[in-house]
């Protein structure tokens, strides 16, 4: 097929049918690279502390300003982007089971849920608190959470029947609700910028891994159940007794 072959060339291995976009797509190992250096360059910033280092002294001073005049609005934003990442969980579940895509429901049903587990150990590792509380700060869970909700969604489009445009619509929409969420968490004053930076750094690893784990899982699988019946994957014939 044209389209599988187009494919193949663009990622390196075929989809798991040969006919459909495989799950994980090719970018999906660069940008967890990204992602893990963008917490492991901040964590030693914020590790074990509860003074703000030099860049998020900086911009709490937005921070303070932000809350003064929308910190009500900001928290009230915040509750009601969490419900829209619950549903978009949900949509994504939907839309995977109607394309009857296994790999992206079961994605779509793990993604959050492992970023949240990820997310609680590295806050319990890391141990940044604010100077005045016992809440543990880096990375963000709210972000975490979001950014595997909105990235669950991109992939799952990414491998329905959707048409190019909807997929491009999903992908800048997922961009602008982290980007809101994230401005939504600062004016709150209830993290810092390398909090949620990290956060969300967090959340698209995790999805990304998750992604690739299942793409790799259906792969084998498949392979399995295709192979002939007495054919060594090392080349041998298991029917023959001599086993030359």
């Amino acid at each position: 097929m044209p389209g599988a072959a187009r494919w193949r060339r663009l990622d390196g291995v075929a989809p798991p049918d040969g006919l459909t976009p495989a799950l994980a797509p090719r970018w999906a190992v660069p940008s967890i690279a990204v992602a893990v250096a963008v917490v492991a360059v901040l964590t030693p910033l914020v590790w074990h502390t509860r003074q703000p280092n030099q860049v998020d002294a900086w911009v709490i001073r937005w921070q303070e300003v932000a809350y003064g005049h929308v910190g009500r609005l900001a928290g009230v934003v915040t509750d009601m982007l969490m419900r829209v990442a619950v549903a978009v969980v949900l949509a994504s579940a939907g839309l995977a089971w109607l394309a009857r895509r296994l790999d992206a429901l079961v994605l779509a049903i793990t993604a959050v849920p492992t970023a949240l587990v990820v997310n609680r150990l590295l806050k319990e590792i890391v141990h940044r608190q604010p100077p005045d509380g016992p809440l543990l700060l880096f990375p963000s869970g709210h972000l975490a959470m979001a950014a595997a909700a909105v990235l669950t969604a991109v992939l799952v489009v990414r491998v329905t029947a959707s048409p190019p445009g909807a997929r491009r619509a999903v992908a800048w929409l997922a961009a602008g609700f982290l980007a809101a969420l994230g401005t939504a968490r600062l004016a709150e004053t209830v993290h810092y910028l390398t909090d949620v930076l990290a956060g969300a750094a967090t959340g698209l690893a995790v999805t990304l891994a998750a992604a690739l784990a299942i793409t790799a899982g259906r792969r084998t699988r498949r392979a399995r159940v295709t192979r002939p019946r007495g054919i060594d994957p090392l080349g041998g014939d298991l029917t023959d007794p001599t086993g030359t």
